[in-house]
């Protein structure tokens, strides 16, 4: 994702993942200048579920 005009107070999400992976953060757009953070991001995508929930991508978490 570009955010051409950047962003001064930070930037949340939600995800949910099968696979671990991270998200990294650049001061330029389509992944170009400093690295600015890279956030893990762990497999949770069925932690918890209910045993009668209708999928599996019951857990979605906040990434702040």
């Amino acid at each position: 994702m570009d955010v051409a005009a950047g962003f001064t107070t930070g930037f949340s999400f939600y995800y949910s993942s099968a696979d671990a992976g991270s998200v990294d953060v650049y001061s330029g757009l389509d992944g170009t200048g400093t690295l600015l953070a890279s956030v893990p991001l762990v497999a949770q995508y069925d932690v918890g579920c209910s045993a009668g929930a209708s999928t599996p991508w019951c857990n979605w978490s906040a990434v702040a």
